[in-house]
Parts: C-alpha cells; structure tokens; sequence
C-alpha cells in the first residue's frame, strides 16, 4: 500500500475514534443535563397541585359565605325599592329637595315614636313646600347606620328634581345626575376622534347630566373635545351647527362616522379568524359584538354565535357545533373546553403508552437515556396506590358536589348549565359528559398521574431546537451542504447534527404541494436563545440528493439561506452517508497549504508574461485622472498594500497609464489601469485556444465533478525581465511599476492558457480540463475521484499555485462549466442562454405581439415555413383585427419559441469565428444577443432596477454592454470581439476619456479585452431591441396608498343633506342595479357616469368658481361653463 495512503487511513481511524470519544461524552452531559430537567419538573407540577388544591379549598370556603351576602343585599334592595316607591307616591315634593338642611335631634322624633311615621321602620323626616314637591331623606342608612351626606350645590331651577337610586346610567327609572350625593369627583370630557360614535355619545350625555350643563352648551362644550379625522369633518359642518340641537348634532355624527364604523365591524365579526388560543379569539370576537349591539341590539342571539363557531379551528368547531350553543357565552365557554380536550390528546399522541419512565420515540433524535423513576414510586405496594386512588376518587366527588352547588344557586340546569326554568328542556346532543369536562380544568387527568408517577411527555414542543449555523447561514464543523432536489425543485440542504428535526425553508414551501397546518403551533428553541414559531409541516416529503431518494417529515420554519435543513431526525437513520464526505474534508486539509491566501511573488516559470511592442512604437505617457480625496486616501492604502506584498515597486520609467478605482459591490474598491493605450502598441500574439465541444467530449461516463479556480490568478505569474517598465502607472503619490501580471494587458490570457497547460500537462484529457482559469477534474467512481482531486492538488502545490476555496466546487454530481450543465446524464446546454425567450410571456396587447415577432422576424431566414407559423399572429396586428387570443394562437406562439432555441437557429460556438454582440437599451430592460456570422448563441435580458430606471438613454446602453461582456466573458476573451449598438455615441468608447462613474465601471469589465464598437441603426437592430422590451413581471403591491381630493369628499358629505341622494345610496347599496341609469362606486354616485351632486348651494357655487374663474375654466363663459358642468355632473 503506498505509504501516503497508508497515513491518510490511518487519519481517518484516528479522527473516527476521537469523534465517537466526543459523542460519547456528549451523551453523557445530554443524560445529566434530562436528569436535572426532569427533577425541576417534577418538583414544579407537584407544587401546581398543590396550589390547585388550596385554591379548590379557598373556592369552597368562601362561597357559602358570599352566597349569604348576596342573598341578604337582594334582601336590602327589594325593601328600600318598595319604601321610595311608597315615599314618593303619599308625598308631595318639597321646594327644597335635597337642599333641605338635616333635623336636628330636638326635631326628629323619638325613637320610639310612630306619629306619621311613613311605611316601614326606619325613622324618616319629610320637609315640605309648596314649590317642588318633597324629598324624603334617611335619617339612617340600613347598613351602615351612617346620615346621608347632602350636595353642597343648589340644583338647576330650570331643570325638575329627579329622585332614585340609579345615579350612574340616564337610562334607569330614576334618571341620572339628580340621584347622586357628596361632592361630585373631577371627570374629564371624553375626547372624540371618529371612532365608535355611538359611545362617546353617551359618555357626553352622561356628563352632561352628571355635571348639570345647559343644554344650550352642549354642543359647544362637545366640539372642543373633538380631534383628528373629528375635528376636519367638524369645519365642513360649521355652518350647519349653529342651526342645530343636540339631537339634530348627534343625528349628523352618526351619519359621518356611525354608518362606516357599522359596515366595518360587520365585516371584520365575518372575517375574524381563530389563529391562536380559544380565549384570545373569544376577546377579539366579543370586543367586536359588543359594539355592534350599540348600533343594533336587536338582532338575533343565534347570528352571533353562528358568526363565533364558523370562525374557530375545524378540529374545535365541529364539536361546538354539535352541542347547539344558543348564546355567545356557552359557546364560548364550549369552545375553550374542546380547546382543552383537543390539546390533552395532543400531547397523548407523543407520549409512550408504556410507563417504564422513558422518553417517547416519537422524536427521532439522538436516543434518549432512562429517566429514573421518581423516589418511591418504584416501591409502592399495591395497598398504597389503592388508597391513592381513593383520595383521588373522593376529591374529584368533592369537586363535582361543589359545581352542582354552584349551578344550583345560579339557577342553572345540573346537565347542561343552561338557564333553567320550568319548561327548560336539554339540548338532545348535551350528554353529561360536559360536567367531567368542565372540572377536568381544575382537576388532575389521567395524564398527570402517569407524569406523576415518572413518565415525561415526550412533546415536540419540549425538543424542537434548530442550531445557529442553519438561522444565520454560517458553516461549522458539524454541519454539511448540498444541492438537491424537492419535488422537482432545486434547494440548497444543510445536513446539521445541531438541529434536532428537519425544517424546509417557508420560502420554498410556498411552491410544494401537500403542506397541512400543525394543531397548535409549536415553538422552536434556536441554540443563541432565540424562538421561532412553526405552524405548518409536510408529512413523508420527497427530496433527492445525487442518486438517493428519500421520505422525511418536515416542519415549515422561516429560514432565510438555507431551504432545507436536515437534522438529527433523518441523521439517525442515515448516518453512514456522512462517511465520504469526512474523506474529502480529510484529502483538502492534507493540502491546505494550496488554499491559503497568497503572499509575495510568485516562482519564476518557463511561461512568464511578455509584453513585445510593434516595431518603432514610442512609450505611451497618459495623465493621470483627477480623484476627489476620499478615492486618494484609497489609491494610497491599495498602493501602499502592493508595495508592501512586492505587486508592485517604484519606478523611472517612460510609460505611464492613468488608474482608476471602481467601487465593487461590497462598497469596496477595485484597482485598475487603463492599459488600452499601451494594448494598442502590443503585438497580439496567438495561442492555440482548446474547442468547447471537444473538451467536453472528453467526459465519456464520468459522474463525479470537482471545479477550482485559483486566487488572482494573473498575479501568480511573474513579468519577464525588462517588461515591468512597459505596465508603469503613475498616482499622485508617484511613478509604479508591475512585478507580475497585470490584470488588462492584452496577452494575458494566452499567457495564462499557457501557464495552465505546462503545470497540469501530465493529466489532460486523462482526469483534467484547463479552460485559462477554470480547472474541471472529472471521474467514473467516487474513489477515484478522490484519488484525481489528491493528484491535482499535489501538482498545484509543487507548482506554488493558490485556489480560491469559495470559488471551488468537489465531489459534485452535476456542475455548471463554462455555459453548459455537466452531470453523468451527459452535456446539456445552460437554461440562461435561453430563459430570455423561453419564458417570454404570452402577449397581451398588440404592443407586446409586435415586440415578439420582431424578434422572430430577425432570424426568419433560418426558421423553415417562418410564414405559415406566423400567419396566425400577423393576423392580429391587421388594422381593425381584434386582439383575441385563441388556442391556434398560442401554438404559432409557442412554436416560433422552440425554433428560436434550437438548431439550426441556435447554434453552437465556434472559437476559430469571430464572436458579435447585439446591444440595446429601453426604458424598462436592456437585452443582448451572442452571435456568430449572424446565427445567434445565447439571448439575455434583464429588467432595469429602481436605482437604474433614471439614468439617461446614454447610461442605459452603456449598461447593456456591461452586462452581456460581463455574462458571455468566457467566450469574448479568447480574441478580438465586436459590440454593435444603436447608441452612436459609444461608437468611441474606446477613445473617450473616462470621467463619469459609469464611464469608468464599464471600461473595468472590458479590461484585458480586444473589442470593437460598432454604430448600428436602430431598425436593424431589432433582435436586441425586442428583448430589451421583454414584458418582465413585475411583483405585486401588497399595500396601496390612496389619495382622495378634497372635492370627492366634499360631494359624498353631500349626500347627507341631500333625501334624494341618501334615498339612493340606501338602494344602491343593498343592490347595484335597484336604480336603472345609477351607479355607486366608492361612495359617489353616478348617473349615466356623470357624478351626481347633492342639495347643498355652497358646493355648487364652489364648483361653478372652479370650472369658470380657477386657471382649467379660463372665464370661458357662462354657455361653456354650463357645457362642462353638464358633461361632468349631474
């Protein structure tokens, strides 16, 4: 065995044994760590008990004694009604009512005298006048033997004296306000903002008669408390106010504010939805209805309690439906008991029916060490847990006789606890079973006693935890990634032994099918402390990774970077598939040295970089550009970096090329120098270019790919002697030359093509591709792959060559390379060369055909029968045609799609032609077309961005050129390519000087390039031009804002004034068409599309002034006037 491998097995044996140490250990502190949590929670339940019991004792002993006070204070009420009833009728009122001063003692008579003494037995004083009439005041009250204190403020002479007890509602038998005694507490006005009219209403007219205010002020009182939406609609109505009573004032507020408040609490009681607890619904549902019984309290009980149950969750809606509520508060009280029921069998379904104290297997994680039975229990006799079940019989009968009591002393029915009367009769679905579940609330289930007796529930919500790395998408040591497949989706896959189930990322769930809502959401437990809420799940989904199938349940949780999780769960059945993938970890550390960060210069080699002049060529001396100071400070830090590396080194040279600093999109900046000067002095030399196709066809039946791609790989190769002078560039700090490579010199790429070639020379074609800076390893069978990836590397280290490890790509089934999908199937053409015409959407317009079939239309000569397939689509663009798409339609449309993707007018590259490009730039994409002698090889088009629809035509083009070099850049660097555009400006791009940012930005993608820009008329330009209009699908707005003129609202107040209009709006509203010739849309009504306006001379005034005297009307004149007040209202 070869001693190199022999060490590497030997690694292996040795990591394996560590890590099972590890596992080992972790077991344990996981069995120490489920010990202690299961003594807090015995500990913990056995102190709820007895708290449930003390207060099931407390509940017992103080209800007697609260049943006897009650009973006593209706005995109280019933006397002092019928006494003020007798007092007031044999009486007549005294004029100084409640003023009248108390009898002192020599006036009151004695305590056991009885002349004129009034029913009853207390002692009582009448004062009389003549005025008023008389009020009879206590002399003791019953209770408290306490006299009644007296206002210390005379009542209003305009407004009668009413008596009774009731001194706080103004709907009771006694009134309101004249009731009251003592000195009143300081109340505030209650403010009005628009919302629930109807109650503030009352709350004024309360402290209207609370305080003793004049009618006369109330509106004025009213309209200072008035603020927002209140206090805008208060100066429309300014006018009519000063005409206007209380009455007339409320009648118009409810109009304003009470009918929308009205619509909208009916339509949010119809759309209110159980989405947590019972009792958290319920407080939502009933704060609603109650306010809508201030509007209408005279609708059937039965509505809301339908309303209540079709709101609830379907697995505690049907059982509060078959018991029949007829009131909101049992179905109420129904539901929150099902609520119960259905979370205890939730919990049963996980629980272990054995009661040996171990956890349930229903959580597939690591295995669960024994929990130890509970001190004791494990010892009891079988006289012990008799007698145990007797006290727990005997409390339970306790409980029972304790709810019969209470039902019986409210008068409910003992089998229902429905209001019970002679004629009650039960409800036929109501079984008695309701009483066990009402006290199962209060008592202990069947379930606490076998957690009683050691059995922990084994509850995903107890254990549900996902680990940091798959929240905030970092890597660690116990994590892997993979590309896989889901129900014929692509995802991305951590496998995470840190998580203990298997999550999918709820933005890929949105496109997977066979997804059901969970019973009750369950929490998960992130390892940094944080939770995230899962409500959904899908049972036995199918995913695919490489060639393995596989079934795992999966909860939905929002994940933002990975798409599928896959935890212990799966792990714990799957676990030798981690085996491969710690050999290739093992293999990349035995060359790590290979993916470090690169330092110094690299080693001189047969192939390094030539720069040779065309014969009598004079140096080239271009100034510098002018950079504002924030990009000095750069240029000296990045300068002072290379310097400090020996990139570069300081120079006397008589070339000089400007620099330019591009800021990248991490906000850094990238160093650049305008070579293209000195490129154009350079003899361009040739070097034999490897063929796609025949690269490819060197695959045969391999199945196992590794891509690398090495670090600045320009500045891996060193500059022969002499030819650093030539790449000299100068800053405002000095002159500088390069050491190595530069990145834009023009026979960089053959140089490195070269370089590949030479290092990597003994394995091409056996194992290895070399496309300049891609390098492609490839292999029939996993070992062998590992064995290939171990010689490439061994070379690339000999050689001193640096690999960019997030660039890199191992061990892969499937791979992207250089434009083409690479898997054991075979070679398949990339989807982006021809997503841009194979989902072009079908057209909706005549605009949208037009687009379409020119670009189609551009390549008719290469589609046979182009005429007799796209007869059907001309057809729409004849004038007075109507744009009505059929069947015959969208197959012309489809068809003339699939012949633009495939040959023979989608050809293949060929690298010994000239490549050209077609650019083109609309207002809302830009599109481009790769061709070769007019054949077209890829299309692209992209939507333009928010930060990109505002810049100028000429940015725009630009911008199009940036994007197609930057997306075909491994086709267009091998020789000299052409751009054609229709912008003639950037017909010069290659001779312009660079001042703006974008001017600088594009030329740093086109560096090291050799490209032609070429002016080409619009109207032949057709191909790019139509995929620059692609119709790109736009996201939908989730929320929209609204602006409504003044005037519109203006006219809807109208209609308040107006009995015709409010006439029609009721019609209208219940039914569009009861009106012929009217419409109500938003609010305005319209007749024969004309807006109608109300009764009210001042808006019409105001109407005529803007149409006749504002800039629109011009004083046109009264006949012109009258014709656009006739075209727009009526």
């Amino acid at each position: 065995m070869n001693p190199d491998t022999k060490l590497i097995l030997d690694e292996i044996a040795r990591r394996f044994d560590a890590h099972d140490a590890k596992w080992d250990q972790r077991a344990r502190d996981q069995e120490a760590q489920w010990d202690a949590a299961f003594a807090d929670f015995t500990r913990s339940h056995e102190e709820r008990v007895g708290a449930l019991e003390h207060a099931a004792a407390v509940f017992d002993e103080w209800r007697p004694g609260m049943e006897g006070m009650v009973d006593d204070i209706k005995l109280e009420v019933n006397k002092l009604s019928k006494h003020w009833e007798r007092a007031v009728l044999d009486k007549p009122l005294d004029s100084k009512g409640v003023l009248a001063p108390s009898p002192t003692a020599a006036e009151r008579p004695p305590a056991g005298s009885t002349a004129e003494r009034p029913y009853g037995h207390r002692v009582e004083s009448a004062h009389r006048d003549d005025g008023y009439g008389g009020v009879y005041t206590m002399d003791h009250h019953p209770v408290k033997g306490a006299y009644t204190a007296l206002p210390s403020h005379p009542p209003s002479p305009h407004k009668p004296l009413k008596v009774g007890h009731n001194s706080w509602s103004s709907h009771g038998a006694g009134g309101s306000g004249g009731g009251h005694t003592g000195r009143l507490p300081k109340l505030n006005f209650p403010v009005f903002d628009g919302e629930n009219p109807k109650l503030w209403l009352r709350r004024s007219k309360d402290y209207f008669d609370l305080y003793d205010v004049d009618p006369n002020l109330w509106i004025r009182v009213a309209v200072m408390h008035f603020s927002g939406a209140a206090a805008r609609w208060l100066q429309s109505v300014d006018a009519q106010l000063r005409a206007c009573d209380w009455i007339g004032f409320s009648q118009l507020l409810l109009d304003r504010f009470g009918k929308d408040e009205h619509e909208l609490l009916i339509r949010q009681m119809l759309q209110i939805q159980q989405s947590s607890t019972v009792a958290d619904y319920v407080e939502k549902f009933t704060a609603v209805v109650d306010q809508l019984i201030a509007y209408n309290n005279s609708n059937d009980p039965l509505y809301y309690v339908q309303s209540f149950i079709n709101g609830l969750r379907p697995e505690i809606r049907a059982a509060v439906f078959m018991q029949r509520p007829s009131t909101l508060d049992s179905a109420c009280v129904l539901a929150m008991m099902q609520e119960e029921v259905v979370e205890a069998n939730r919990r049963a379904e996980y629980r272990k029916p054995e009661g040996n104290g171990t956890l349930s297997k229903s959580w597939k994680g690591a295995p669960h060490p024994q929990l130890p039975a509970r001190p004791g229990v494990g010892a009891a006799t079988a006289e012990e847990l008799k007698r145990t079940d007797n006290d727990r019989g005997q409390a339970r009968d306790d409980k029972l006789a304790a709810l019969r009591a209470f039902r019986r002393a409210k008068g409910l029915c003992q089998r229902c606890a429905e209001k019970w009367s002679k004629d009650h009769r039960c409800p036929p679905t109501v079984q008695l079973h309701a009483l066990q579940e009402v006290w199962d609330l209060f008592q202990l289930s069947e379930e606490s006693l076998s957690e009683e007796i050691g059995e922990e529930p084994a509850s995903d919500q107890l254990f549900l935890t996902v680990s940091v790395a798959a929240v905030q998408g970092l890597e660690s040591s116990r994590t892997m990634r993979f590309q896989g497949m889901l129900q014929g989706h692509s995802i991305l896959i951590l496998v995470d032994s840190g998580s203990s189930h298997t999550f999918l990322s709820s933005k890929v769930s949105d496109k997977i099918v066979g997804i059901s809502a969970l019973p009750v959401p369950i929490a998960v437990q992130v390892a940094d402390g944080g939770r995230l809420q899962c409500g959904t799940h899908i049972k036995q989904a199918h995913w695919q990774l490489d060639n393995c199938h596989f079934y795992t349940d999966m909860k939905i949780l929002d994940l933002s970077y990975y798409d599928l999780i896959v935890g212990m769960d799966w792990l714990e059945a799957h676990s030798p598939m981690k085996v491969h993938w710690l050999q290739k970890w093992m293999l990349l550390e035995s060359y790590a040295a290979v993916f470090d960060k690169p330092t110094g210069l690299p080693p001189a080699r047969s192939c390094d970089h030539a720069i040779p002049l065309i014969s009598g060529a004079s140096p080239v001396h271009i100034r510098p550009y002018r950079y504002p100071p924030a990009v000095k400070d750069e240029i000296e830090l990045q300068v002072g970096e290379m310097l400090h590396s020996g990139i570069i080194q300081h120079s006397n040279s008589a070339f000089s090329s400007p620099v330019l600093l591009v800021k990248k999109k991490d906000l850094s900046w990238r160093f650049c120098v305008d070579f293209r000067h000195l490129n154009a002095i350079t003899v361009k030399t040739s070097y034999p270019v490897p063929i796609i196709e025949e690269l490819l066809d060197e695959l045969g039946q391999a199945s196992w790919f590794t891509s690398l791609d090495l670090t600045a790989g320009y500045h891996q190769i060193l500059l022969q002697p002499g030819e650093g002078p030539k790449t000299a560039f100068q800053t405002h700090t000095g002159h500088y030359e390069f050491r190595v490579m530069a990145f834009g010199l023009s026979g960089a790429p053959a140089t490195f093509q070269k370089a590949m070639n030479s290092s990597l020379a003994p394995y091409l074609r056996k194992f290895v591709l070399v496309f300049f800076d891609d390098i492609l390893i490839y292999s029939p069978t996993f070992e062998e792959h590992l064995q290939h990836i171990q010689l490439v590397l061994e070379v690339l280290a000999k050689d001193q060559w640096k690999v960019k490890l997030s660039k890199c790509t191992f061990a892969s089934q499937q791979i992207a390379y250089l434009g083409h999908l690479i898997s054991a199937q075979g070679v398949a053409t990339d989807p982006s060369k021809i997503a841009a015409v194979t989902n072009w959407p079908t057209p909706k317009s005549v605009k949208e055909l037009r687009s379409f079939l020119g670009l189609a239309g551009y390549y008719r000569r290469f589609v046979r029968h182009f005429g007799v397939i796209a007869r059907p689509l001309n057809d729409l663009l004849k004038k007075g045609a109507l744009f009505i798409w059929t069947s015959q339609h969208e197959k012309a449309f489809q068809a003339l799609k699939t012949a633009l993707v495939t040959a023979p007018v989608l050809a293949l590259p060929n690298f010994s032609l000239p490549f050209c490009i077609e650019t083109d730039a609309s207002g809302v994409g830009v599109g481009a077309v790769l061709m070769q002698q007019g054949h077209p090889l890829a299309y692209l088009s992209k939507a333009l961005g928010p930060r990109t629809l505002g810049l100028s035509a000429y940015e725009k083009e630009y911008l199009a050129i940036l994007i197609a070099v930057e997306h075909w850049r491994h086709y267009l660097q091998l020789g000299e390519f052409l751009i054609f555009t229709d912008h003639r400006s950037l017909a010069q791009l290659s001779e312009q000087r660079l001042h703006t940012p974008w001017q600088q930005k594009v030329f740093t993608r086109l560096l090291g390039l050799q490209y032609r820009v070429i002016y080409k008329k619009g109207a032949e330009n057709r191909a790019a031009d139509a995929l620059s209009r692609y119709s790109f699908p736009t996201s939908e707005c989730s929320a929209l804002v609204t602006c409504e003129p003044q005037w519109i609202k203006e006219i809807v107040d109208s209609y308040h004034q107006d009995p015709q209009a409010t006439l029609l709006l009721a019609k209208l509203a219940i039914d569009p068409a009861a009106v012929p010739h009217y419409t109500l849309s938003n609010g305005v009504l319209r007749y024969h599309g004309r807006i109608w306006i109300g009764a009210v001379p001042s808006l019409h005034n105001k109407l005529i002034s803007a149409l006749h005297s504002s800039a629109i009307g011009g004083h046109s004149g009264i006949p012109v006037t009258l014709a656009r007040l006739k075209q727009l209202f009526a």
